[in-house]
């Protein structure tokens, strides 16, 4: 049918209007996970991007064929338009697979060329009208989510451990840094007063573990003059406080917000202590 509109009435395949949005049939096609609907539009001349919204403003979904098919988990259709469309579209829909734990069809986006992260001069500038969410790193969104096995795929895939994260999750309700490793020492989820402390320390020294592995820079420092390091022995997390020792972090350069080495705060932990004093002799 949609090959006779085309040859005999010159049946636009551009665009439709849908519920106030433009949207193309291509979208609707890779929306149904219609395979051989959108090889059909490809050979009557459609172009894959035609329609997408590279920079969707606030309470706007991000359109695309490749969008529709991603999230609507049709694997063979997202596998089929990744590779024609936009850089940027990719990125963003590797970025929503990160989000729902979709290990499968992140794994496919990032076999068939997708980038593993934003670069800087592709995200724009913060303003208020912009959806921060949808500039979001994937490496960070990985560690937010406690994902390891997305974690090691991603660097895997050639993510930059060192990526610099304009946009940062909202709200964010423990740390706020542009670099991954903040998260990955600091983060704790709402939901952590349900679980066992020594729960939320095994998981931050697998993260970091598997990021300074990655070669993650473990001297970083945030907006308030913080390094992982800092945190770590506040957060009295011995296990990640000894892997950022072992990974060249230096204990001179961990201080309180008054600039007092930590070694000589009071509230560090003895055994902690201990470690620092070890690693300043080195």
């Amino acid at each position: 049918m949609v090959r006779y509109l085309d040859e005999h009435h010159n049946a636009p395949v551009t665009f439709v209007l849908y519920h106030g949005h433009w949207r193309t049939p291509l979208m609707h096609a890779a929306g149904d996970g219609r395979a051989d609907m959108f090889r059909l539009l490809q050979q009557l001349g459609v172009e894959v991007d035609v329609g997408s919204s590279l920079s969707p403003r606030l309470g706007q979904s991000p359109l695309s064929p490749l969008a529709e098919a991603v999230r609507g988990n049709h694997h063979e259709a997202a596998q089929i338009l990744v590779g024609p469309s936009h850089p940027i579209v990719r990125t963003r829909e590797l970025v929503a697979s990160v989000q729902e734990k979709n290990f499968p069809m992140a794994e496919m986006l990032l076999n068939n060329g997708t980038h593993p992260e934003f670069r800087q001069e592709d995200v724009p500038e913060p303003e208020a009208s912009l959806d921060g969410s949808l500039w979001l790193q994937p490496l960070l969104l990985a560690v937010i989510n406690r994902d390891l096995a997305m974690i090691k795929l991603l660097l895997n895939k050639g993510a930059n451990p060192n990526v610099w994260c304009s946009y940062q999750p909202e709200p964010s309700p423990s740390v706020f840094c542009q670099h991954v490793i903040f998260w990955a020492v600091e983060y704790e989820p709402r939901w952590r007063h349900f679980q066992n402390p020594d729960h939320t320390e095994y998981f931050n020294h697998a993260m970091v573990r598997v990021l300074l592995e990655g070669d993650a820079k473990s001297n970083k420092f945030d907006m308030f003059g913080q390094t992982p390091l800092s945190y770590a022995i506040k957060a009295g997390h011995e296990t990640v406080v000894k892997c950022l020792l072992d990974h060249g972090a230096n204990p001179n350069w961990a201080v309180n917000a008054t600039g007092q080495k930590l070694i000589f705060d009071l509230a560090t932990k003895e055994s902690i202590r201990a470690m620092l004093e070890e690693a300043e002799t080195k």
